[in-house]
This record gives C-alpha cells, structure tokens and sequence, in this order.
C-alpha cells in the first residue's frame, strides 16, 4: 500500500518533467502524453521502473546517537553544549549502552541499527568509539555507522583506517569561509583551523570505503561568504563525492544574529544557486528536520554518563534529561512534536519541523510549520535540477500534486 506522494511538474510545449518528493526522482516525459493521462496513471507507470511513488511506512531501523564525551579541543563561540565536564564514556557505560540498543532494537523487531557517534569532540575517546562499533559487529544486525567531528584529528591514520574498514560516514563542521571559520573556530592556541580542515577532508578521499559530508553553519554575519568555502571544496580531489549541506546556527529571536524564516528562504535559496553553479553534492530535497528521534518513539540520545536525551542537542540539558540507561525502564516516546497534517504537501519533509530550533528561539519544545520555506526552498531546487531544459521557468510554473 502507497502513502502520499507529493509530485512537482513543470512542463513546455514537448516536455514535461516531474519529481517525487518521496524520492527526488525526475523524469521526463512528452507534454501530450501528460496533458491526456492521469498523473496517478503516470506516477504508477513511472514506480514500476524507477522507485518513485513512497511505500506504506516500515519501521526497519533505529538509530543512535551516542555521545562519547562533552570535552573538545576547540573553543566555538556559539556551542550550544554549555556544560563541559571532563566524564569520558568508559566500558562499563559502554557495555550497558550495548545492551540496552540490541535490547531496544529486538523489542522493536527491527533489522538496522544506524549508531552515530557525537560530542564534544567525539575523537577524543576513541577508545570508546572503538569498543562498541566491535561490540556490534559480534551482533546480527546489520549496522552503519557515522561520526560528527571538528575534523581537526582526521589526520591520524590509525582513526581513519579504522573508520574505512566500518564504512564510515564522516562528517565534518565548517563555518563558512577561512574569516568567518577562523574566527568562530579557534584552537585553544588561539590559532584558527580552516586550512588543516581543507587537508584533513582531502586526506580522507584515499580511504575509499568513508563518504564524506561537510555541514556548513550559516549566521547572519557569515552567509554572503559562503561562495568562498564552496570554492576551495571543489578544489579538493573527487569533490563531487562529497555531500555539502547548509544549516542555520539557532539562536533566540531576541538575538542580534537570528534569521527570520523569509530571510531563511531567500538565503537557501541563493545557497543552491551556488550549489549549482558548482556542481557541489547536496540536496535532493530540501527537509526541515524531518521524522527526527523527538518525534518518533525508538531513537534516542546517550550520553558519557548513561543519560538518555530524545534530541542530541540538548545533551548539556540535564532537566531534558528522560532518565539514564541503568533504570528500569526509560520512557522513550516522542515527545507529541509530531504533525498529523497527511494531507499537507511537505507532510514528510516537516513532520512537525524542529523542535529544538523553536526551544531555542521561545523556550518551548514545540513543533513549527515552516510550510512556506520548505515550498518555496523545493521549488527553487527544482528549477535548478531541470534548468538545461526549462531555462526561464519560474516558481509559479510548477504544478503540485498529492497523490497515493
């Protein structure tokens, strides 16, 4: 049985491309046979050769973030972890985390376990990371693993051989261009990090089982720059294998950097353009937050002392804190961000959006509509996606469908 599909379609006088924001697929086909067949009938033809129509929901993995300490090497001027205690993640928390996700993940009869590994700077007690990628490799699950890092130890061989024979997804932080990177990202020396991060990933290209990913933060102070550090991405080798993603620094609304969601909008928008120009590896479809772990009732976060968090940005939240691993039992259902709004057009792409970005801007753990941003931001992506065909398209030339 079929969800709901939203579909996009654009068409000229020969052609017609569509889209499903189920799977980002695009097709082409010829304007007649469009206006005079159903786009149900097209869409179900079309499913049957390429996956394009979204399949009644499967619940298959979990997935885990597990937070192997809250130290770090670096000073951020705007890390949203404001506590920073010394506590390492150590076997004895390692073992029960263990447990508990194979327990967790036989209750839910699932067949993945996706684990990523965060902190702090996670690098910095690898010897844990170590540890229970091993201990899961034991199990019959099938398992994917990723890392979030400052990227700053990415140099070291003995990381990345071992992060290749797992089949690590890496994905590292940057803030913009070498100024703005430099300045928020500082070593402890003082010094900044931009030039080692352009090496590290660069390293990281003869290790041929790690994919690559760099998020870039944007601010109000660094988002007319970012053009630059897309520049000296696609210097690196094979930079087309790398998948580059922008995403805003939440701040309160009360703040002198916080970005409005119509400035949001034209900022992503102008993003893709330079994506485009570029060539980059990015989005697909643009989601905001989509079904995150606050929403769903089986991920979750763990932290170094055995805490478990239902978002892993508020991991230095102790009062957001739902209990600790050695309890007897932890609630871990969402929290009711989730939106039942099916009918909506972006209803997989939101989901309810972020609950942490409205708790930093209001204090409440809520959902939001973004439904403006998330339409036009698609559409924008769409006209770049089929430009070589309808080059003086605009967004009001697409039409929107919903359909099963």
């Amino acid at each position: 049985m079929n969800m709901q599909t939203t579909i996009y379609c654009i068409s000229d006088s020969t052609h017609t491309a569509i889209k499903s924001l189920s799977t980002g697929s695009i097709i082409s086909i010829s304007t007649e046979i469009f206006n005079r067949t159903p786009i149900e009938e097209i869409c179900s033809e079309i499913d049957k050769s390429v996956p394009f129509l979204a399949n009644e929901e499967t619940h298959i993995g979990i997935n885990i973030f597990v937070v192997t300490n809250l130290l770090c090497n670096l000073e951020c001027s705007y890390c949203f972890e404001r506590i920073k205690d010394n506590i390492l993640l150590n076997e004895e928390i390692a073992d029960k985390i263990f447990e508990t996700i194979v327990y967790k993940a036989s209750y839910y009869k699932v067949k993945e376990i996706d684990v990523t590994f965060t902190g702090g700077e996670p690098l910095l007690n690898f010897k844990a990371i170590k540890e229970l990628v091993e201990m899961f490799e034991r199990t019959k699950f099938t398992m994917t693993y990723a890392i979030i890092t400052n990227g700053v130890y990415l140099n070291n061989d003995t990381f990345l051989e071992f992060f290749d024979s797992h089949n690590f997804d890496v994905q590292i932080t940057m803030d913009g261009s070498k100024k703005h990177h430099d300045l928020y990202r500082k070593q402890r020396n003082g010094e900044g990090t931009y030039d080692l991060l352009l090496d590290n990933i660069n390293h990281l290209n003869y290790y041929t089982n790690i994919k690559r990913a760099i998020r870039i933060n944007v601010t109000k102070e660094n988002y007319l720059e970012i053009k630059y550090v897309l520049d000296d991405i696609c210097k690196m080798e094979n930079y087309k294998d790398i998948f580059v993603y922008c995403d805003f620094v939440d701040v309160s609304i009360d703040d002198k950097t916080y970005i409005s969601r119509k400035e949001r909008t034209k900022i992503l928008c102008d993003i893709i353009d330079e994506f485009f120009k570029r060539e980059i590896n990015s989005y697909d479809i643009y989601s905001d937050s989509g079904m995150c772990m606050m929403k769903n009732d089986y991920d979750f976060t763990v932290d170094a002392h055995g805490n478990v968090f239902k978002c892993y940005s508020l991991v230095s939240e102790i009062d957001k804190c739902i209990g600790n691993i050695f309890d007897k039992y932890v609630n871990i259902k969402g929290d009711g961000s989730y939106c039942n709004k099916k009918e909506c057009e972006y209803h997989e792409q939101c989901y309810g959006g972020c609950p942490y970005s409205k708790y930093i801007e209001t204090g409440c753990l809520e959902r939001e509509c973004n439904y403006s941003l998330i339409d036009i931001v698609n559409k924008h992506l769409f006209l770049n996606q089929v430009s070589d065909k309808f080059r003086n398209a605009k967004i009001e030339d697409i039409k929107i469908y919903r359909i099963k």
